[in-house]
């Protein structure tokens, strides 16, 4: 057995010596209780070969690999999640900030879990929002769909467009951000050796240490929008990660607020939108104007991306 831990609670590794169980294994990699054991299984904290398991009773094999987090917080299957619309195998989710968009590695709550056990059917998730982002998401219901949703996504003709609350002492003007990013341990910044990656910007909104931008992505890097934007104007408010100094702020101000998606599966196409909820408008008074959404149908000349703003 090996163990490890972090910021994210204790990891517990080992290799099945005997076949049997699910519970049993991880009982005895882990030193748990078999009662235990089953509690972080049903709370997503084991993996089998890399793949999670909820099924207590799931046989394994000698010489599969388990991974456990002994301390797995449980989903809530009751909270809420609010559908803003049911389209053929598609739902378009309102994501809230502080909730994962899939099971984290150790276990509790995500969109992808809540809505898996509230229609009791996998569902899958194409794209991502950061943990402390919110906005809009497509999730895939079935398997036809999720393979179109993927095509689409890869071949760029997803668009997605962002509203972003940015520290800055100065009024930033429209600009196309045009750096290649590297991201490593989980941390994306500008390299020449990086990844192409393009950024379009429209400014909506200013007050002084504050401004309001729409974010267009032609390409889809691991926190693109949150490094270019903290290269070229300053960092999201609430972003400590990528250098936010200002008042605490308990999420990233940054709202997937515009989707539009392509026909897929025979099902028509989508295009919505969706204003932040009240905890963005948090880090300061500045306001949306009206014209909002034609400013980010406007803005860039292609769509959107697969990877995480």
């Amino acid at each position: 057995m090996e163990a490890q831990s972090g910021q994210q609670g204790r990891c517990l590794t080992g290799t099945v010596v005997a076949a049997g169980r699910l519970d049993r294994a991880v009982g005895a990699i882990s030193g748990l209780s078999r009662r235990h054991a089953g509690k972080a299984i049903v709370a997503g904290g084991v993996y089998v070969d890399g793949r999670r398991c909820r099924l207590a009773g799931a046989p394994v094999r000698t010489g599969q690999q388990l991974e456990v987090w002994p301390d797995a917080e449980p989903v809530p299957h009751d909270a809420d999640l609010e559908i803003l619309q049911d389209t053929g195998g598609l739902w378009i989710v309102d994501k809230p900030a502080g909730l994962s968009t899939s099971p984290p590695r150790q276990g509790g709550d995500s969109l992808t879990d809540r809505l898996s056990h509230r229609f009791d059917q996998p569902v899958h998730a194409s794209h991502r929002i950061d943990r402390d982002v919110s906005g809009l998401l497509a999730v895939a219901k079935d398997a036809e769909t999720r393979t179109a949703l993927d095509r689409a996504l890869r071949e760029r003709t997803v668009a997605r467009g962002y509203l972003a609350l940015v520290r800055t002492w100065v009024a930033p003007a429209a600009m196309t951000i045009s750096e290649p990013l590297h991201t490593q341990r989980g941390r994306t910044q500008i390299a020449p050796w990086g990844l192409p990656a393009t950024t379009h910007i429209v400014p909506l909104g200013f007050e002084p240490g504050l401004a309001l931008v729409g974010v267009r992505l032609e390409s889809g890097r691991t926190h693109q929008a949150r490094a270019h934007l903290a290269h070229a104007i300053g960092a999201i408010a609430g972003d400590k990660w990528y250098g936010d100094v200002g008042p605490k702020f308990a999420r990233v101000a940054l709202h997937a607020a515009w989707l539009r998606i392509p026909s897929l599966a025979g099902a028509p196409g989508v295009t919505l939108s969706r204003e932040p909820g009240p905890d963005f408008w948090a880090a300061g008074d500045v306001s949306l104007p009206a014209d909002w959404e034609a400013h980010l149908t406007a803005l860039g000349s292609t769509g959107g991306a697969s990877s995480v703003a």
